[in-house]
């Protein structure tokens, strides 16, 4: 569904917009298809900070490990879901 922001609109009205859509995307993340790729739960944990916005050094620092490893762990979810990145990634799980 499109969302829009009819004109003319507050800076606190676009922001509170911008914030439901993020809150959306991640509210739609499908469990049953999370289930269909056999992710572990470092994976799943990685697929959720990613959706969230963090990036790899944020991720890593989250999880207590580097970011070459979560590099590794995001190449192994980009082949087990046949993507090759994040925006692909996110389509295919919401």
């Amino acid at each position: 569904p499109l969302i829009f922001v009819e004109k003319p609109f507050s800076m606190p009205e676009f922001l509170a917009k911008i914030d439901s859509i993020m809150n959306l995307k991640v509210n739609k993340i499908n469990p049953a298809k999370m289930s269909l790729y056999g992710f572990n739960s470092t994976e799943e944990k990685i697929i959720l900070l990613m959706i969230e916005g963090m990036q790899n050094k944020e991720i890593a620092a989250e999880l207590g490990t580097t970011e070459n490893y979560i590099k590794k762990l995001l190449t192994n979810i980009y082949k087990k879901t046949n993507t090759g990145n994040r925006q692909s990634l996110i389509k295919l799980l919401i």
